[in-house]
């Protein structure tokens, strides 16, 4: 995931925050209501074998049945 994705055009804020939850060394997934991938830090994607663009949007219980 590239810094400032997720930030609404336009905008600093939101890519301030993305650049700070990019800066943590702990992986860190955000969930919408839905429990659909929102947000994938790069350590998260490390730790998860996948890319952000491969999981953003699907559902943590329908990729991963068995947790």
């Amino acid at each position: 995931m590239s810094p400032g994705a997720g930030a609404a055009p336009g905008t600093s804020r939101p890519r301030q925050g993305v650049s700070a939850l990019e800066g943590i060394g702990d992986g860190f997934v955000i969930f919408d209501a839905d429990w659909r991938y929102a947000y994938v830090n790069r350590r998260a994607e490390q730790l998860l074998g996948v890319g952000c663009q491969e999981i953003l949007g699907q559902n943590v219980w329908e990729r991963y049945p068995d947790t």
